[in-house]
């Protein structure tokens, strides 16, 4: 019998060699500093509010404006305090693999790891050429990539790799938790 992960990985190489023609999202022009710091400052003042969900997406939102550790911290922290510690983990991961010198960034996010880490699924998905993965009909992120690597909560999930030239079917996976 397979592990999960073995499975889940299968499912996956299938569903990237399913595609069919569809839309996708462009990979992003340039860097907007000041369109990532209006963000960081809103995040800033919801996270003063306690409206932790909408302080992590303004975060997200000025690190993908123009990429800083800070930013990257800031979602990270917040996704916590949301609850929302699949997407804090995948966060942590992204931190560890962009910035390994940033010492405040990499000690955040190996802490988040170590305490969420054993109550998610981790996917590893390749795609053949650059693709969006959707996981229950949300983007996982705008950008394309032909990796991808982030966290689910332990159920069943429904993924979809999205490319430039249309999409794969829909694959279900059963996440268990450590896997």
């Amino acid at each position: 019998m397979r592990s999960p992960v073995v499975r889940v990985l299968l499912k996956l190489s299938l569903l990237a060699a399913l595609s069919a023609p569809m839309g996708v999202l462009a990979q992003p022009a340039q860097h907007d500093v000041a369109a990532a710091a209006q963000a960081y400052e809103a995040g800033q003042r919801a996270q003063l509010a306690g409206n932790h969900t909408e302080a992590a997406r303004l975060f997200e939102l000025a690190y993908d404006a123009a990429p800083s550790p800070a930013a990257l911290r800031s979602a990270i922290r917040n996704r916590r305090l949301a609850g929302d510690n699949a997407r804090a983990a995948t966060l942590a991961l992204q931190a560890i693999t962009t910035y390994p010198a940033d010492r405040a960034t990499r000690d955040l996010a190996q802490e988040v790891l170590d305490e969420v880490q054993p109550q998610l699924t981790q996917l590893d998905i390749s795609c053949g050429e650059p693709c969006v993965v959707l996981v229950n009909g949300a983007v996982e992120s705008t950008h394309e990539n032909r990796n991808w690597r982030f966290f689910v909560r332990p159920g069943t999930h429904t993924l979809v790799a999205r490319y430039q030239t249309g999409s794969a079917e829909p694959q279900q996976v059963e996440a268990a938790a450590g896997a």
